[in-house]
Formats: C-alpha cells, structure tokens, sequence
C-alpha cells in the first residue's frame, strides 16, 4: 500500500505549474506517421504560428520533428522538437505579434539555432471555428541530439 502513494502523487507532482503529462489509456491510439503532410506536423505548425511558442525567441521556431505523437477522439497530444528558423520575408524583431509567417516554404531551420523540446496539444470542439492549442516547454534539446519517442 506504501507503495501506491509515490504513483498516486506523481501526476499531481507533473501537474505543477500547467504542465500536462502524456495521457495514456485504452482510448489514445498512436499516431504512425508524423512526416511532412500529416496531421501531427500540420498541427506542430499551427502550435508554432502561435505566441505560445515563439513569443520567448529572437528568431521564429519552426517543428522539425515529432518522436510522439497520439489521439483520442477529438484530442490530439505532441510532442515537437522545434529549432530557430530563418523565414523569407519577415523582420525576425523580438515580440513579434504575428506568426503566420512560419510555413514550410518560407523557413528553413538555423544550421546551430536553438532546439527545443515542446509537448503540444489540441482539443477539438465539433461546433467551434478554431481548435483550443496548448502549448508547454519540456526541456531545450542539444545541437547533436537525437530525440526518441
């Protein structure tokens, strides 16, 4: 019985400070394919348009890859790895208000930029115009690491 106390805490313990853990249970299922057109990435582009995400750095960050990725019904869970890109056509100034700019033909990724590991999530409202996107930082990620799911 001791021993279930540490299992029942640590949610309440990964909960701190708005940060939501991996859901998991029979009802998510994992998402296979995470590349380029698919729904995860299109999702980690609509979390990078957002302040969530790019308010923070001088320059935009762009999602270059996805190690997990899983839904259940209208809920969609992420997790990114986001690096500093260099976008056509903008001004890179810190605050930007505006995000709309981070596409895939417009940014490339900063060859040493900053990497940074994001867990995203999206709850989908049959009847809403817009998807609520939530967005919170994990940990920053090495130039040369690699990242599993």
């Amino acid at each position: 019985m001791k021993f279930l106390l540490p299992l029942i805490l640590l949610p309440l313990i990964l909960c701190h400070n708005d940060f939501v853990p991996w859901s998991f249970g029979l009802t998510w299922n994992k998402i296979v394919y995470t590349g380029p057109g698919s729904a995860a990435m299109d999702l980690a582009f609509r979390a990078a348009r957002s302040d969530q995400i790019n308010k923070v750095y001088q320059n935009p960050m762009m999602p270059s890859q996805i190690p997990r990725a899983q839904q259940s019904g209208l809920h969609t869970q992420i997790e990114a790895v986001y690096v500093e890109a260099n976008c056509v056509g903008i001004s890179n100034a810190p605050g930007t208000a505006n995000f709309d700019f981070v596409a895939v033909g417009k940014c490339v990724p900063k060859p040493l930029g900053k990497r940074v590991l994001y867990r995203v999530a999206e709850d989908k409202t049959p009847d809403a115009k817009s998807n609520k996107i939530s967005a919170w930082k994990i940990r920053d990620v090495g130039l040369y690491e690699i990242v599993l799911g």
